[in-house]
This record gives structure tokens, sequence and C-alpha cells, in this order.
């Protein structure tokens, strides 16, 4: 949807005020900090649940069975969802996690924004943007791209994703092609109203690693297995090779979706993946047993340190740091106390010819107040490692790192490792992370970014 002239005026009220001429990765990057947030809460799956993230976001959600879908409005200044209780569970979960995205935009409390509302004019600019938000909700960034690569590409794993999270088929559509390091694509299209005969693509998602062009209304050959879907939940596959796919052969994977509210039009959704190609992930983190002050390789290299609000180095990394490079501790301890020394923001130190230090601030302290109780910002690691992304560029560095953020600040291995991958690794950035060897650490899953055998380094020796 590049180019698009968008005409909303909530739209065009958040792009001004952000400035930014794209309000999808607005919309992504605020959706983002409230699934953060919503982690530092203690918000945890899959399943996400968006009853309980509004709960943690003080928002009041009550059902209303006279409202179709949806709906939210303002009380008295307080923020409530309304929602009809008599729908499907995973159709219930995208209705509330899209009123969420509405309050994403400053003015959402000016009228009662209703999700059964006809998206005429240019108001369906405005439920677009909604729906992105929605399925960064229920499918968040960070934790879902460690279930979207460890999967087969077929329908039954995104199928297996839509029970797993307990999301509706189009958010997953919506956030599989963003995250997954294959190559694959997915579309959604409409038949004509009265015509089972004709199919148009509506909106087309291809992967990072894909070669795919396929338009915006877009026919699909009449000779497709996407045309015996004709009624919601029917499917159908085939090998194929339309005009677009220049000769290649690739395996085609369909399912019947609901017509959207007050439209009559059978919509179908489209997973397209080659018939056959490297299984072997383009995109991985590096895992090695050793130790991060020394980091591999030719180039230039960037070490990455999480600091805390005290700049206190006398534990785990920082006290490694401050012992092998010295300057990372003296220019941290100049950092603290100016005016920029606050959670979110970075330093970058040049260290020697080829090696620098990139400190993010992202630890509230050294010590949590409760037991267990993680003290990693999200939101801030996330900022940080957004601008760490633009130095790596910058100085087409490749990153080195410890296990940041799992060690004193307890933060959740599996969330950051996601973080990394999405931030990093997605934007072809080289990332290794070390682990010493001996380290007692277990993480829930084994992860699909990575390319080591984690069950070599994480047990103890």
């Amino acid at each position: 949807m590049q180019g698009l002239k968008w005409n909303n005026k909530s739209v065009q009220r958040l792009i001004k005020e952000n400035n930014n001429p794209d309000p999808m990765n607005i919309i992504r990057s605020k959706a983002r900090e409230m699934v953060l947030n919503g982690f530092e809460k203690g918000w945890e799956g899959p399943p996400f649940d968006p009853f309980k993230l509004a709960r943690l976001l003080n928002i009041s959600i009550v059902p209303n069975e006279s409202i179709s879908d949806a709906r939210i409005l303002s009380i008295n200044g307080i923020f409530q969802i309304e929602y009809n209780p008599y729908q499907k569970p995973s159709r219930i979960n995208f209705n509330i996690s899209h009123e969420l995205g509405h309050i994403l935009f400053v003015d959402w409390h000016e009228t009662i924004r209703n999700r059964e509302e006809d998206k005429i004019g240019d108001l369906w600019e405005l439920e677009f943007l909604c729906d992105i938000a929605a399925s960064e909700i229920l499918l968040p960034y960070a934790e879902f791209s460690q279930e979207a690569n460890g999967l087969p590409l077929n329908m039954a794993s995104l199928l297996s994703i839509s029970n797993n999270y307990q999301a509706s088929l189009e958010a997953v559509f919506l956030r599989f092609a963003e995250v997954v390091n294959k190559p694959c694509a997915i579309l959604i299209a409409s038949f004509e109203a009265d015509d089972k005969k004709k199919l148009t693509v509506d909106y087309v998602k291809p992967s990072s690693s894909s070669e795919l062009i396929i338009p915006n209304n877009y026919a699909i050959p009449a000779s497709s297995k996407v045309f015996e879907c004709i009624n919601s939940g029917w499917t159908s596959e085939g090998i194929e090779t339309w005009d677009v796919f220049k000769g290649i052969e690739y395996k085609i994977f369909a399912i019947g979706l609901p017509p959207l509210k007050k439209h009559k039009r059978q919509r179908v959704g489209v997973f397209i993946a080659p018939e056959q190609f490297d299984q072997k992930p383009e995109k991985s983190i590096y895992t090695v047993n050793g130790d991060a002050t020394q980091p591999r390789g030719e180039g230039i290299k960037i070490i990455v340190q999480l600091v805390n609000t005290t700049a206190a180095v006398g534990f785990g990394f920082g006290r490694a740091m401050s012992i092998r490079w010295p300057l990372s501790k003296t220019v941290l301890q100049a950092w603290k106390g100016k005016p920029d020394f606050k959670l979110g923001e970075t330093k970058c130190t040049k260290l020697n010819n080829e090696i620098y230090v990139f400190q993010i601030l992202a630890q509230k302290g050294i010590k949590p107040k409760f037991e267990g109780e993680s003290i990693l910002s999200y939101v801030s690691l996330q900022q940080g490692l957004e601008q760490l992304k633009f130095t790596a560029l910058e100085l087409n560095a490749s990153i080195h790192m410890p296990l940041i953020g799992a060690g004193q600040a307890k933060g959740d291995w599996n969330i950051i490792e996601g973080m990394i991958y999405d931030e990093l690794v997605q934007n072809n950035i080289s990332v290794t992370v070390y682990v010493l060897p001996g380290t007692r650490f277990n993480p829930k899953n084994k992860s699909p970014l990575s390319l080591f055998d984690t069950r070599t380094i994480y047990e103890k020796r």
C-alpha cells in the first residue's frame, strides 16, 4: 500500500503528530509498545488474552448483546469497550484487540467507534489500521516470531497458530508473512458479489525472502484450486503456475473466509510457498559458547551492554566489560547525570579501531523490589535495539552480546531473543550471542531463531 494517500482525519492527525508519512508503521510501533508494557506487567501466553491486557491497562470491558461486534467509548473520561458475547471466541478476541487499537489514536474519544459500522468513505483507513494493531496484540511482537519460524509452510501451520493463539485467521494472515524467514506470501481475495467465477486479490503480503510480486486486483486464474473455496471454512490445495509466478511452481493452500460485515462477497485466504526451497533459515541468531567481551570475526564489531539507571557495573557482564574495556565504565559514569541519561537512551563508544560498545539504558535500578520481579524495561530495550539497528547499518558492523536482560534484570529471554530477531536479524544484521560455558540457563522453548543447538549451551557442565 505504498504511495497511498490517506484521507481520514484521524489518520492524517496521526501522521502529522508522529512526523511519519506511513501510518501503518506508526500503528505497529504503538501497538508493540502496548504489548511490551503488558509484558512488563505480567501479560503472557499463548494464547495472549486481550481481556487481561485491557485490565492491565485499566480499560473496562463489558458485554453488550445489543451491538453487532464491539465498540469503544469514553464514560466520564474512562475507557470502556463493549462487545457482543455471542460470537466465536476468536472473533471476540479480534474485536477486543481491534478496539484497543483505537486508543492508539489521540482523538479516539471524540466519537463512539463501532466495529460493525459500514466502512464508508475514508473510515476504512482507520479500521484497517486498527486491524493491524489487533494482529500485533493477538500475535505479539518478539513472541510470535519464534512460533512462526518453527513451523512448516502450509495451511495446517496457520490453522494451528490460529488455535494456539485463539486468533482469527485474518490476524494470522496479517502477521505470518511479516515475521517468517522463509519464502512465502499470503493474499486475501474476494469473489464478485454474484459471480463465483471471478476472484480478485484485495491484499498481498510476501515474506522478506520471497521474490513473488502479485498486484492488488490481480485476477486469479480460473483453473486454480482457490476457486473451490466457495464457502467459509472450505479448504483446497494444489501445485500451480500462475502467470505472475514466472514459470515457477508454487504450492497453493486456500481457505474460505467469511464476508466482511454487511457485504455479500465471499472471501478466500491464500497461502503460497515454493514447491521446493532450502529449509535452512536464511536469517538467524548465532548462539555460541564464549565471552562477549572478546567478539569474534572480521570487520567492525559492536558489543551490546545493557546498563541500569544507577550506572553501576559491579556485577555480571558490566563488571567483565569494565575489566577488559575500562573505557566502557568511564563513559558510563560520565553519562550518568546528563539530561539524556534516561530509560530508552543509548550511547555508542569506540573502544579501538574495530570494536565499539553500544550501551542501552533499559534496566530500572539493580535490585527488584520483590523476589523474582523483572527490572527490565522491554519498551526501553526495544527503543535501544532500534537505535542499534541504525548504528550497525551505518558502520556496516556485526553485533555481539551476552544474554542481555536475562541475568540481573530477570527478563524473559524468549521475548528478548524475539526482539533481537525482529529489530536486527530481520534487517540483515549479523548477531552473535555468547553464553559462558557452564551457565545455568533454561529457556522455556528451544528457539527456531538460533542456529545453535541450545541444549548444548544452557546445561550445567
